[in-house]
């Protein structure tokens, strides 16, 4: 039987998908990428579902693409696949991860390096273990940064930090990676899965209409004006304001309960 490269297990309305190439440190080959946006594509649309973790298997998350692959396909000196060159997955996965409605959570166990990184900055929340490690990869190969590691790193740590992390291709700590802004939180060696769980759950109790528009609203607040901001604000809230969870969460604040937010 085939190996699932991208397993997807469902708990407490919480979804973890995880990288299953352990032996290859979950080194991207293509199948995993189809196989990684399809699984994207299913939790995002099972309502079920309110927050995602991706993960991966064994004692890394993810150490880029497959250099083996790489290599040989460079020998080889065939073209790649025309839709590979204008759509290439790569990129397909980082906009489904920043247009999904669901908040995702990469917890970063060991290695994460190159395409990894990417994978893990466009995921909307980052937790690590005190012994992950982190590098933009590419131009120890000679390549250019893919994943989106060039739009995210300059707007998480600034121009002059991302120029040094992607220019000299060093390896940083998760500690270091905290203190750039890269990470939300630093766990012990084994507990990176369990926090981002945790934080998966507390998120998945709360309103999730409203954690979704919110969401919608800090992403593209990015690059719009004040105004517009608020313009979205007044319309997210008009929605809301309309549902049964506003209802819910007045009546439980009142009887000094937790809510029951239900989505509607």
């Amino acid at each position: 039987m085939k190996q699932k490269l991208v397993l997807v297990e469902i708990s407490n309305r919480v979804a973890v998908l995880t990288l299953n190439r352990p032996q290859s440190m979950n080194a991207l080959i293509p199948e995993m990428r189809v196989e990684l946006l399809e699984a994207i594509d299913i939790v995002d649309c099972d309502d079920e579902i309110r927050a995602v973790v991706i993960t991966g298997a064994g004692e890394s998350f993810c150490a880029g693409g497959d250099v083996n692959a790489m290599q040989q396909q460079a020998e080889s000196g065939n073209r790649r696949e025309i839709q590979e060159l204008v759509s290439p997955l790569r990129n397909q996965i980082v906009l489904r991860l920043q247009r999904t409605k669901k908040p995702f959570i990469a917890a970063v166990n060991g290695a994460c390096a190159g395409g990894g990184l990417g994978l893990s900055l466009a995921c909307d929340i980052r937790v690590a273990s005190e012994n992950a490690t982190f590098s933009c990869a590419f131009g120890r190969l000679g390549l250019h940064p893919e994943w989106g590691v060039s739009y995210f790193l300059p707007r998480l740590i600034g121009l002059q930090q991302a120029y040094e992390l992607i220019w000299s291709a060093s390896r940083f700590s998760a500690a270091e990676a905290q203190d750039m802004g890269l990470l939300l939180r630093v766990v012990k060696p084994g507990a990176a899965l369990s926090e981002g769980i945790n934080l998966a759950e507390r998120i998945a109790a709360g309103p999730p209409v409203a954690i979704q528009l919110s969401k919608k609203a800090m992403r593209t607040s990015l690059n719009s004006s004040l105004e517009e901001a608020l313009d979205f604000e007044s319309f997210a809230q008009g929605v809301v304001l309309g549902g049964e969870d506003v209802r819910e969460g007045l009546k439980a604040f009142q009887e000094k309960r937790n809510p029951e937010f239900t989505g509607r």
